[in-house]
C-alpha cells in the first residue's frame, strides 16, 4: 500500500510543473489559460502553462519556475506563461510571452543545444542561456533589452 502512494505521489509531481509565486506587492491578479475572470494574485499561488499575469501601478510580483529561474513581473505589465520547463527533461524549456510592461529575469544556466528558453514579445524572440536580463515592451511596441549577465541571442 506504501508504495502504491508514494508512486501516485511520485507521478502526481512528475506531470504537474507549475510555477510557484514568490510574493506580490500592490495588485496583481492572474487569469487561468488566459480565460475567464481574473483573480487576485496571492504569495504561494500557483501557476501552469498558459495562465496569465497583469500588474497594476506600484505593484509587482516575484515567480520562480521548476527549475529555479526567477521571474520578476514589474508594475503595469502583462505576462502569459507559454511553457513551464520540466525538472530534468531537456527538451522542454520556459517560454514567456511578455505582452506589455516589464520583466526582470534570472534563467539557470543551460546545459544542452537542445533546452531553448525564450522570452518573446510582439516584435522580438530572445532565447536565452543562463542569464540575467531585465525586458521592457514600452508604450509603443518597441522592445527594450537590458542584459546583467550571461548570453541573450535576439531573433
Amino acid at each position: 500500500m506504501k508504495k502504491i502512494i508514494i508512486l501516485i505521489l511520485t507521478l502526481t509531481y512528475c506531470f504537474s510543473q507549475e510555477a510557484i509565486v514568490q510574493f506580490v506587492i500592490g495588485k496583481v491578479e492572474y487569469q487561468v489559460q488566459g480565460k475567464g475572470a481574473w483573480k487576485r494574485l496571492l504569495s504561494s499561488s500557483r501557476l501552469s502553462e498558459g495562465d496569465q499575469l497583469r500588474s497594476s501601478f506600484e505593484s509587482r510580483a516575484e515567480i520562480k519556475m521548476p527549475d529555479e529561474t526567477i521571474i520578476k513581473l514589474k508594475e503595469n505589465s502583462l505576462l502569459e506563461i507559454k511553457m513551464i520547463k520540466e525538472v530534468g527533461n531537456k527538451k522542454k524549456a520556459n517560454k514567456i510571452f511578455l505582452w506589455a510592461g516589464s520583466i526582470w529575469a534570472k534563467f539557470k544556466k543551460v546545459f544542452s543545444d537542445e533546452e531553448e528558453n525564450t522570452v518573446s514579445t510582439v516584435t522580438a524572440v530572445a532565447a536565452i542561456r543562463g542569464t540575467e536580463f531585465g525586458m521592457e515592451v514600452n508604450s509603443s511596441g518597441c522592445t527594450i533589452i537590458r542584459l546583467k549577465s550571461g548570453r541573450i541571442e535576439i531573433r
